[in-house]
C-alpha cells in the first residue's frame, strides 16, 4: 500500500518514462472511463507524450511535494499534492506548480489520481461529483523562470 505522496511519485516517475500503464494504473478509474476506457486513453497519452518530445521545451523533471489536508466527501477522502514539473527552453528553465488530485474509497489505503492542473470543472463534475462539489483548486500561477547563463 502506498501512500498518496508515493503514488504520486510514481506517477511522475511513470511521465517521465512514458510508462503508460503505470500512467493507467494510477490514474483515478472514473476519469480512464469518461476518456473512453483504457485503449482510447493509452492512444491519448501516447499522442500527448509525442507532442510534448516534438516540441521546442524538454521536461528535465516532474517532482511531487508535500500533500495537503486530507478531506472527506460521502464516502472518498481526497487530498491535493502539489507537483513542479521544470522544463529546459533554449533561454531558460521555466518550473510550472501544478496540483494532483489524490481520490482514496477505502480510508486511505489505495489512492487514485487526478491531474488537476489545467482543470476542467465541468468534467470534474461528471468525474467525482462529491468532491467537485466541496473542493477549491487553486489558481495555476505563472511558472519560475531560471535564465540560461
Amino acid at each position: 500500500m502506498a501512500s498518496l505522496k508515493e503514488q504520486v511519485e510514481r506517477m511522475c516517475r511513470a511521465f517521465m518514462r512514458e510508462d503508460f500503464e503505470t500512467l493507467l494504473d494510477t490514474t483515478y478509474p472514473g476519469l480512464v472511463e469518461l476518456m473512453g476506457g483504457r485503449e482510447t486513453m493509452r492512444a491519448a497519452l501516447r499522442a500527448t507524450a509525442d507532442e510534448l518530445r516534438a516540441g521546442p521545451a524538454k521536461i528535465v523533471s516532474y517532482e511531487a511535494g508535500e500533500p495537503g489536508e486530507v478531506k472527506s466527501a460521502g464516502a472518498q477522502l481526497y487530498s491535493l499534492v502539489p507537483t513542479d514539473m521544470k522544463t529546459e527552453h533554449a533561454d531558460a528553465f521555466y518550473t510550472v506548480r501544478g496540483f494532483v488530485m489524490g481520490i482514496s474509497e477505502d480510508g486511505g489505503k489505495v489512492w487514485t489520481l487526478i491531474d488537476v492542473t489545467m482543470p476542467d470543472e465541468e468534467a470534474l463534475k461528471l468525474i467525482v461529483p462529491e468532491i467537485a462539489e466541496v473542493l477549491t483548486l487553486p489558481e495555476p500561477g505563472p511558472p519560475v523562470v531560471e535564465k540560461k547563463p
